[in-house]
């Protein structure tokens, strides 16, 4: 994270969606009290992590901390349908934004070609 100034737009873009969804999933998956907390605290180092050194362990601990405190906020209980879709959304954007964030240099930039072929 040397050199914060020297990074490309399209760079910090990423991270902000990386941000942004991976705060949301994790918000919505278990922000109750309780013990969703558990997941909820390690799904932010997680994020934090991943923010850092996306081609790391970050994103994974993310979707793992979502995935657990989801778990442990219904268990067996039935889950509303639009909320786990909303989360699945959420988690799948800032798997695809590490991914993205992970392959790029600091400096580098994405063709919008691109990405206009990849939302379509």
């Amino acid at each position: 994270m040397t050199g914060l100034a020297g990074w490309s737009r399209t760079v910090l873009a990423l991270r902000a969606v990386m941000l942004v969804a991976g705060a949301g999933a994790l918000v919505g998956a278990g922000w109750v009290g309780g013990f969703p907390v558990v997941g909820l605290v390690v799904g932010g180092l997680g994020l934090l992590a991943a923010l850092i050194q996306p081609g790391g362990f970050g994103p994974a601990v993310v979707i793992g901390g979502a995935a657990g405190a989801w778990l442990a906020r219904y268990g067996a209980d039935p889950a509303p349908a639009t909320g786990t879709v909303l989360i699945a959304l959420a988690l799948a954007v800032h798997h695809q934004a590490a991914g993205l964030a992970a392959a790029l240099p600091s400096t580098g930039r994405v063709d919008p070609a691109i990405v206009v072929r990849f939302i379509g």
